[in-house]
């Protein structure tokens, strides 16, 4: 299916046609942004991330030809080992609606920044969201700067560098998680296969595991199954592709007729 657009080019209105969803989505979530940036034009927007360093390039070669144009290195959140320990660690999410007048008088972004959506991301956001006054984020670098009644940058005042966010340890011991995680996708997939009791549940694809330290209550292994990769969405604080997208926030989309009899009723 192709989508059309409709883009006003002086008192006249023309289309742009033949867009996939996914564009058709880029180019009206780009018009927003302009939209709302449209005071502050000291501040840019954001059009593109984690392009190849050919369009880098490209864009630098061109810098007389786009001279509103820019790319900028910026740091990019990274998991190295995937969807281990997802659940616990969390992902990140843009700024919604709902919260956007917080985050703003908290100092954010909220059109650039990315904020903790759930797990470990979410509970050390910032220090109001948790009780041990620690954060993730940290502090950004701050420019001061002066600009005409039409938002354009008239002089650079001053800068205050940036701080880094602070490191969080937990109890969670990684081979202990480790161990945990791959027996629980035993258990599925022996589920599924009917090597368990000979009856095949291809249906069996959640659980969840905890183990405690008696002890001292201390949570060694906490785990949830299916579980995701976070870096999915650290780039766009959402997941862009929308098969992907609904396999992790939705995945009874994909069930057959039995296993969604099953979800019924057990739901």
């Amino acid at each position: 299916m192709k989508f059309k657009i409709a883009n006003k080019v002086g008192d006249s209105y023309t289309l742009i046609d033949n867009m996939t969803l996914q564009e058709a989505r880029d180019v009206l979530a780009l018009r927003i942004l302009i939209d709302k940036n449209k005071f502050f034009k000291y501040k840019p927007v954001v059009i593109a991330k984690n392009v190849s360093r050919k369009t880098a390039f490209y864009i630098a070669m061109k810098s007389e030809e786009l001279p509103n144009v820019t790319f900028n290195e910026e740091p990019l959140r990274y998991y190295p080992n995937g969807d281990f320990a997802s659940h616990i660690i969390g992902h990140l999410t843009r700024v919604g609606e709902n919260n956007s007048e917080k985050f703003k008088s908290l100092g954010y972004d909220i059109n650039n920044e990315w904020i903790g959506a759930i797990g470990l991301e979410a509970k050390f956001e910032n220090i109001t969201t948790n009780e041990y006054g620690a954060s993730l984020r940290g502090e950004p670098k701050e420019k001061y700067i002066t600009v005409d009644k039409f938002g354009n940058q008239l002089k650079l005042i001053g800068e205050v560098e940036g701080i880094p966010g602070d490191s969080i340890v937990t109890t969670i011991n990684y081979n202990l998680q480790k161990v945990a995680e791959e027996s629980l996708d035993r258990l599925l997939k022996n589920l599924q296969e009917g090597k368990v009791d000979g009856t095949k549940r291809p249906y069996a694809n959640r659980g969840a595991v905890v183990v405690v330290d008696v002890k001292t209550g201390e949570v060694l292994a906490l785990v949830s199954k299916p579980s995701f990769d976070p870096n999915l969405f650290a780039e766009f604080g959402t997941i862009k592709d929308e098969e992907t997208r609904l396999r992790i926030l939705a995945p009874q989309t994909f069930l057959t007729e039995s296993q969604k009899y099953y979800y019924e009723v057990k739901n």
